[in-house]
């Protein structure tokens, strides 16, 4: 026991705040982990097509696209615990009417049309990720404060990464030997366990000197601080290249599973299994380890991404898949705590909502890329659609890596 309260790889759980909200956290992660096997593949097996599946990516991107700077000004507004109740109360609702709909034969191959529902549905859940994500993400410096930043972060990863090596499995086994309808039955009761540990969260502050203002007032300070600041800048624009360029990989996976590797759901579930477990590995490593070298990290960890994608995108091998699955587990991973962690540490703590906004922005960006493959994959196929992007990830990479000596000195 000792041993344990010296273990710095922990450090952010002996906080009661942080407790409570990682618990409601894992509720989340287990249903939307199930939701990304599931959501898709469903839709796919309903329509064949992939530019519906673009479709789909590109709806859930409008509410990020249109709500994240609003939802940045509500997160240093307003009191965040409520925020985060509200809209994981929305995501509930969403997924027990699919839930309905597939229990009633609505939601079925026979009639035609019907996956407008999934549509819907993906819709309304954007909508509330877009307005919650912000209250949380904000919501973790309260509760740890700046020396425990990155080791919060680094534990949510870690308790992200647990469920993307079990659920994806389980998922995809549940849905070959039973059906779609028990999982977004699960997935709803998952949700409801998040909204029950994350109303013990203690109220928390709202940041009140931006309170008396215009709303557009205060996106528009958000953005002008964020502009001003090098780092921040540059962070954010190059996480949006990232995520536009990597997203379509996973939004388009049930096409590999199905059509091209033909491994069906139990195979699509290991394959983003495989990158959970890399996922979870570097998540550990990064948790002990200092904030050092971070814009070096965005960097490098983007070019191996790009690389690998450019190989996984014309596999025809489930092994050669799931080896690309572990490294791009890794860079995900990595890229993914770099730009967390540096657009908290470097905003001062009345703009972070509104910084961490901006930042959702790119989640909706990567949605448009998923529509463009989606469209894209209908005239080259998926292969050169995914290949492209990896092309000019791998390219855009290295010319930032050659070009931009000082942000890779950025700790």
């Amino acid at each position: 026991m000792a041993f344990l309260r010296h273990l710095q790889t922990l450090d952010s759980l002996k906080i009661y705040g942080f407790r409570v909200l990682f618990l409601g956290m894992l509720g989340q992660w287990a249903a939307w982990n199930l939701q990304m096997i599931t959501q898709s593949l469903l839709l796919y097996r309903l329509t064949g097509s992939a530019a519906i599946l673009g479709t789909m990516a590109l709806v859930n991107a409008i509410p990020q696209l249109v709500l994240s700077l609003f939802a940045g000004v509500m997160a240093d507004r307003f009191n965040k615990k409520y925020i985060i109740l509200i809209t994981q109360g929305v995501a509930v609702f969403s997924m027990v009417a699919v839930a309905v709909s597939l229990s009633t034969g609505y939601l079925s191959p026979q009639h035609s049309g019907s996956w407008w529902v999934l549509i819907a549905a993906g819709f309304i859940q954007s909508v509330a990720m877009a307005l919650m994500m912000p209250a949380r993400q904000a919501i973790i410096l309260e509760l740890v404060g700046r020396e425990r930043l990155m080791n919060a972060a680094a534990i949510s990863s870690v308790g992200m990464s647990i469920f993307q090596v079990v659920i994806p499995v389980v998922g995809g086994v549940l849905i070959d030997a039973i059906d779609f309808t028990a999982i977004y039955y699960i997935m709803s009761g998952l949700s409801l366990t998040a909204i029950i540990f994350t109303s013990f969260l203690p109220a928390n502050r709202a940041t009140g000197s931006i309170n008396h203002q215009n709303v557009f007032a205060n996106i528009g300070d958000g953005l002008k601080y964020a502009w001003h600041n090098s780092v921040i800048l540059f962070v954010i624009w190059f996480s949006l290249v990232s995520m536009i360029l990597t997203s379509p990989q996973m939004s388009m996976m049930a096409i590999y599973a199905d059509s091209i590797l033909k491994v069906g759901a139990t195979g699509m579930g290991v394959l983003q299994s495989i990158s959970g477990i890399s996922g979870l590995v570097i998540s550990l490593v990064m948790a002990s380890l200092p904030s050092r070298k971070r814009g070096l990290m965005l960097m490098v960890t983007s070019l191996v991404s790009g690389l690998a994608l450019l190989v996984f995108a014309f596999s025809r091998s489930m092994i050669l898949s799931s080896a690309i699955m572990v490294i791009t587990g890794f860079t995900n991973t990595i890229n993914m705590l770099a730009t967390t962690t540096l657009m908290q540490a470097y905003s001062e703590e009345e703009y972070l909502g509104r910084v961490l906004s901006i930042q959702m922005i790119g989640m909706g960006l990567s949605g448009l890329g998923s529509f463009i493959t989606g469209i894209m994959t209908e005239y080259v196929g998926i292969e050169w659609s995914i290949g492209s992007f990896a092309i000019v990830l791998a390219l855009v990479s290295l010319l930032v890596l050659m070009a931009m000596p000082k942000m890779r000195k950025v700790d």
